[in-house]
């Protein structure tokens, strides 16, 4: 009936101690360094741990701080349950010992400990192989599919195939089209790309036949058509992924395995455990590794730009589900491919825009068109829900009426009832489809907005709202957008891509919130942890509108939205590239403001009105060392900061009154916060005062 299981705290090890309190609920407590980290990163094959790391220093001041709270016991104690299971299973383990046997049998010798680099321990390329006098010869690679279930899950140190260097820089200036498997596949006419340059994710050659290349992940798509194409069009990673079933218990099994195909283009990948986007990179000389994420259009935009292209065009990857709530059309090679119904399409989007404003650096363009050959403005998700929508626009001049009506006290009014500010508009744009049958965000009276996001080629974007009227005689693919700020000349120069964002359901918020982390306090969400509705009732009293404002350490988004609900204009930075993901999935589907997120661990150049820094800074400095030298550097960007503190900090000598000096301003708020400590907020004058 233990909460909590102290074992190792004064070196860096662990013991059988550990594991056994993990696996019967305990909070489990040892000073693990980064040495036994990497080893449990090994074995585990996660990035994660199940271990509260405390040196024997801190230890009193921490068992302290979680006694007070049973049920953040309770909490951690079952996740570390449920980590020794999902990672600890023999059934997994296992194959550790496979991997030696495997070397011994195919390779003559055990490989080290560590995992070898996914492209072979002197990180080159093998030989070219399977040609007689320079010509391709015939597969007769007959893997069997009982082998499979024996290899580790992990890289091994050899592989068969092409080196992809033999493509670099072949298509140098060329336009490549990469074709995916969404919805907006079925209605592409295939001869439009019968002279182009095209490459095929797993089968979407069964609807657009011309590809010059196909590419897959999995090991199932792969053993499913190799008999049926042509080898020699294959762009294959070195190691082939298992299927993720939605059912985990047919995930058993080794998770990668080393690719074999004589005759297909072989690429070495990045650390494809890396979860992290911020680790990965695009670089395009010969022996770049490619980079994998979430998906295998992300390894096609990369081997596109590795090629030399200067324009990639991207059809077929809508983020959205088919009419039916399939991810997927249905294939007669494999049925698992049309019967999945789980999706990740969010994190899709985000890793193809991060991919965008990397490779702009290169001068590459990487442009969405999924949306010009879309038809039903609206599908259907498994909820029932109206869907995503993507088209393709461009900015037109209007006759100037729209701007002189918003400025009218009846429209300026209506806008700031709603928005919290009045608005600027409009900004006109044609699309490529009648777009009026799609359903309003927000209907007032005979006023309808529809939250939008208006995207460059080169990935930079903003939010708005477009505006029609019961009754209005405007055209059906003519956009009157609003914005809280003018929107740059460089959007009415470009084809912008315009996504509208279906907004969920109680019942979607529920089902979505579910195993998820949940510090900042939602209104929506059914339970609160932290105070967050206690320190915005100290704060809500600004006069927010049109006030330029930076959430710094945003995690969620909870006081950016707050701002921008208020009429500010808000950005929102966050060191945790998972916090950011998270954020954007909340604006556009739950919140709907037009906050602008994006992953830092500095302070911006900017300036501010308001500058919101709440729990953060024990993040950064946890004995407050050079807590004056960062409160100046927050005054200078900005006329009023809110700042909010642990206080007295977790380690040090300050005391409470000390740091109340440090900080200076106006003391707001001292409280017992709901996860640990007491905690104060300030509200401090910048130096932008003056």
């Amino acid at each position: 009936n233990a909460h909590i299981c102290i074992d190792e705290c004064v070196t860096g090890s662990y013991h059988l101690q550990s594991l056994e309190g993990c696996s019967v609920g305990s909070l489990t407590i040892n000073n693990m360094d980064d040495q036994t980290l990497n080893f449990m990163k090994m074995v585990s094959g996660t990035s994660t741990h199940p271990f509260f790391k405390s040196d024997s220093e801190v230890l009193f001041n921490k068992l302290c701080d979680l006694i007070e709270n049973s049920e953040e016991l309770t909490r951690i104690g079952t996740l570390s349950r449920h980590w020794m299971e999902t990672y600890w299973d023999p059934r997994k383990l296992v194959f550790h010992y496979i991997h030696s046997y495997f070397n011994v049998k195919h390779q003559h010798h055990i490989s080290p400990k560590n995992i070898p680099p996914l492209s072979g321990q002197n990180g080159g390329v093998h030989s070219h192989k399977g040609t007689i006098n320079g010509k391709v010869k015939a597969n007769t690679d007959k893997p069997n599919a009982n082998l499979y279930q024996n290899y580790p899950s992990f890289a091994v140190t050899k592989r068969s195939g092409r080196p992809i260097q033999e493509l670099w820089r072949k298509f140098e200036g060329k336009d490549i089209y990469i074709f995916g498997g969404g919805p907006s596949l079925l209605k592409v006419n295939p001869e439009d790309f019968r002279d182009k340059l095209c490459f095929g994710i797993n089968y979407s050659f069964e609807k657009m036949p011309y590809m010059d290349y196909i590419l897959v992940h999995e090991i199932e798509t792969h053993e499913s058509i190799r008999h049926v194409i042509d080898n020699r069009k294959f762009l294959l990673p070195e190691t082939l992924v298992k299927h993720y079933y939605a059912d985990k218990r047919n995930n058993d099994g080794p998770h990668r395995i080393p690719t074999l195909n004589t005759e297909a283009y072989i690429y070495s990948i990045q650390n494809p455990y890396e979860k992290n986007i911020s680790a990965k990179s695009i670089k395009l000389n010969k022996n770049a590794k490619i980079f994998t994420w979430s998906s295998t259009t992300h390894s096609a935009i990369h081997l596109a730009a590795y090629m030399g292209a200067k324009n990639i065009f991207l059809i077929g990857v809508d983020y959205k589900l088919f009419a039916d709530g399939k991810v997927h059309f249905d294939t007669k090679y494999n049925p698992i491919y049309g019967e999945q119904k789980w999706n990740v399409n969010q994190k899709h989007r985000f890793g193809d825009e991060w991919m965008a404003k990397e490779l702009k650096k290169h001068s590459i363009n990487l442009v969405n068109l999924s949306g010009s050959f879309s038809t039903k403005l609206e599908t259907q998700n498994i909820q029932g829900e109206p869907g995503d929508l993507t088209v393709c626009g461009k900015y037109v001049q209007g006759i100037g009426k729209a701007s002189k009506v918003a400025q009218t006290s009846e429209r300026s009014l209506l806008l700031k009832s709603i928005f919290g500010c009045s608005l600027i508009g409009t900004f006109n744009i044609k699309t490529n489809e009648n777009i009026i049958p799609i359903r309003p965000t927000i209907v007032k009276d005979i006023h309808k907005f529809t939250f939008l996001k208006l995207s460059l080629p080169c990935g930079k974007y903003r939010y708005g709202w477009s505006y029609r009227f019961e009754g209005s005689r405007q055209k059906g693919n003519i956009l009157e957008v609003y914005t809280k700020n003018s929107i740059p000349e460089e959007y009415k120069e470009q084809t912008l891509t315009l996504n509208f964002y279906s907004k969920w359901s109680k019942e979607k918020i529920i089902e979505w919130h579910k195993g998820k982390y949940w510090f900042q306090g939602f209104d929506w969400l059914p339970t609160q942890k932290a105070d967050s509705r206690l320190l915005w009732s100290y704060m809500q009293h600004e006069n927010y509108e049109k006030k330029h404002v930076l959430d710094f350490g945003t995690h969620y988004g909870y006081f950016a939205f707050q701002a921008s609900k208020s009429g500010a204009i808000v950005e929102g930075i966050d060191v945790n590239n998972n916090n950011i993901e998270m954020a954007k999935t909340i604006n556009e589907h739950i919140e709907q403001q037009d906050v602008l997120f994006r992953t830092g661990n500095t302070l911006p150049e900017g300036e501010y009105d308001y500058v919101f820094e709440l729990s953060v800074y024990h993040w950064i400095d946890e004995r407050y060392t050079n807590l004056p030298q960062h409160m100046e550097e927050l005054k200078k960007r900005c006329k009023i900061l809110f700042i909010e503190l642990i206080n007295p900090p977790l380690k040090g000598r300050f005391t409470q009154s000390e740091v109340d000096r440090m900080v200076g301003g106006e003391k707001l708020l001292h409280y017992k916060h709901k996860v640990r400590r007491r905690r104060t907020l300030y509200k401090v004058n910048g130096y932008l005062q003056r």
